[in-house]
Formats: C-alpha cells, structure tokens, sequence
C-alpha cells in the first residue's frame, strides 16, 4: 500500500497540496493469508467501522470465514503501517490492539515484515483452526492517530482492505465511517462515492478481490463552502462531503475560495483571477489593481475592466454600464493577510460574457469564460 493523502480539488484554487505531503499513522487492513492463497478458507464477509475523532481514530473490523474443505489450521496476519520517527516498523502506531474468535479473545504477536517488497512494516499473526465446513467470527478492534499535513492542518484516515489471498472473492465488504468532529468539516473520500445520513458515511463493495486503500481526509472549514471546480461538468460529481458536529472546531484548517453569502455564491477576486491566469495559459491575463482615491478593487481581463467596492452593492463595467448586485461584495478576515475580497460571482462572470454553475447541495461550483476557448 501507498501511504498518500487525497487531493480534495481537481484543477484549479481550492483545498492546494493535500497529497503524498504527509504519513497516515497506524494504518491496518483485511486479515491475510501470510503465504499464498488458501485453497479451501474464504472470507465471505467483512464489516468495517471507522469512528474519527479530532485527536484519533477507532476501528472495529469483523469478518466471517468459512472452511470448504477439510479441518484445517491457518496462519491469519493482520497487516500494520505507518509513517513518523520510527520509520523501521519496530514500534507498534496501534495505541492499542485486540483481536477475537467467535467472541473469545486469542493470542496475537507483532511480527515485524522483513521483505523488501513487502509495503507493511509489520503484521499481527494468530493461528486459527477450523474443523471441516466450520466458520468463524473473527474481529480484530485499534486505535490509532490521524496522519496530518502540517502546512495545510488537514488530518486523514485510512484502512486497507487486504483480503485477496483467501479463496475466491469476498460476497461483500460493509463500510461505515462516522465523525465525531466539532464545527463544520468538509470530508474527501479518495474517489469512493458514500452514502451519507447525518455524520455517518457508508458504502459497499460486493463480490470482489477486497484489495483496495481506503482513505478519507477533513478539514475544519466555514459556513456555506463551496469548492471552486474549473473543470468539465462531471467533476461537479466528485465526493466531497460536509460534517456538522456540535460546538467549533479549534481553529479552521481552510479557508474557501468560494461560499455561500446571503443566499448568493460569492468569490474570491484573487482566487476568479488566479483561476482566469492558469485557465487561459498565461500569467497577468486577469490584472487586479486598487483605485486609491475611490477605494475601489479592480478586474481587468483583456479589454474590459470591472470595479467593485465593498460593502457597496454596484458593479462598474467601465465605459459601458452600473450593475446593481443582490448582495454586496465583503472582506473577509483571514490569517497572514490583511482581508480577501469575496465579490457575487453571477455578475462577476456575466460582466466578462461568462457562465457558471452552481451545486450548493454538493458544494462545488465551476464557472467558464470565453477567453478560456482562445488557448
């Protein structure tokens, strides 16, 4: 397994940098064979519970197996990996580890792995016997702590499914991750699309190899969010959630260059002529200045120029007209800067001959210009 965080953005300004910055702590998996594949021990189910808190994370992991065949002892190892100081495996990242057999608790030793191809540091090995055609209830329960990525603050989970080396496929993997977090959070789920009912995110996987990386990042955020996508229509599709929890989180981890204000999606103007600049392929094609006298932001792109001041609900497209706006445009106070100018971004992209969309339930929104097609 690789040990990556996911990137929550796809093409242009919105959560920069969320991967391979950073190791997940204490990531295990799906119980293994240690050697091969067995020839007559499936595992037939797999149900896998993920309870995130802000300072670590529990998992509980339960598995059925059957023996097809006649009695027999295996060699089962439950696989363990990780990143920080102790880089050679030889210190466990569980903070505790349990592990039982039809709801008795059996013996377990931490082996460490000595392959070079091997991506474990180190496996949890139990022996279990099965008479003929008997199954088994085997659960394993750890705790362990989120990775985090310490320039951006996000944190991540992550479980393994390992499940590939019994015979044939696993019927069915059961996934449910719930959040403990206070404050609103918005969650990445690495591509799997989940089922969401209140802070609870689940998904199924059926008649399949269980050999997949499952890994989740959050991050505490603001009210109305929303990730600014410049990118093809199904993007507006990808995995993004958001969690309420009760309280406020410590600090917020990210700040959005796009939110839901009054009812009105508003933007960033840095982030609109940033994303302007890397859309149409050269630096400078969106220009913002600041009018002294007037006290009024600036746009340029190519010929036309806009000009907005906060608090104030028109729109100068110079030499041409005023608009008036539904909503003012604000400054929002941010850490290391001296406030951010977020401007309504219907008027903004129509005073450039522009369109946008808006999906405020998935929280994204993308927005497309003519200059964009002149690359």
């Amino acid at each position: 397994m690789r040990i990556f965080f996911v990137a929550m953005t796809v093409v242009c300004l919105a959560i920069a940098g969320l991967a391979n910055d950073g190791a997940m702590v204490g990531i295990g998996g799906s119980w293994r064979m240690m050697h091969g594949e067995h020839a007559s021990v499936r595992m037939e189910r797999e149900w896998v519970h993920m309870d995130i808190h802000p300072d670590y994370y529990d998992v509980t992991a339960t598995f059925r197996f059957q023996n097809d065949g006649d009695a027999v002892t295996v060699s089962m190892g439950f696989p363990e990996t990780g990143g920080g100081v102790d880089t050679d495996g030889s210190t466990t990242y569980f903070e505790h580890f349990t592990t039982t057999v039809d709801g008795k608790a059996v013996p377990v030793k931490r082996v460490l792995s000595h392959r070079h191809d091997e991506s474990y540091k180190a496996f949890w090995v139990k022996s279990v016997s099965f008479t003929a055609d008997q199954m088994h209830l085997v659960r394993v329960q750890y705790r362990t702590t989120p990775g985090s990525i310490s320039t951006i603050g996000s944190y991540g989970a992550s479980y393994t499914f390992t499940g590939g080396n019994w015979k044939g496929k696993v019927d069915r993997s059961d996934l449910a991750v719930d959040f403990h977090l206070p404050g609103i959070s918005v969650v990445s789920t690495d591509g799997v699309h989940m089922v969401q009912q209140g802070n609870r995110l689940t998904h199924c996987w059926t008649d399949w190899e269980a050999e997949k990386s499952f890994n989740v990042t959050y991050l505490a955020t603001l009210p109305g969010w929303l990730l600014l996508l410049n990118a093809p229509a199904d993007y507006l599709t990808r995995p993004v959630y958001q969690i309420t929890g009760p309280g406020k989180a410590r600090r917020v981890q990210w700040y959005p260059t796009a939110m839901m204000h009054k009812g009105r999606a508003f933007i960033s103007l840095r982030a609109f002529a940033d994303c302007v600049d890397r859309r149409a392929g050269h630096r400078h094609t969106a220009v913002i200045s600041w009018d002294q006298a007037s006290k009024d932001y600036l746009l340029k792109i190519e010929d036309r120029t806009v000009r907005f001041h906060s608090g104030t609900t028109t729109m100068r497209i110079e030499g041409d007209k005023t608009v008036v706006l539904t909503a003012a445009p604000f400054i929002q106070q941010q850490p290391f800067t001296s406030g951010v100018l977020f401007v309504p971004l219907a008027p903004l992209v129509q005073a450039f001959d522009g369109s946008a969309i808006v999906d405020e339930q998935k929280h994204v929104m993308r927005f497309s210009l003519p200059i964009f097609e002149k690359k």
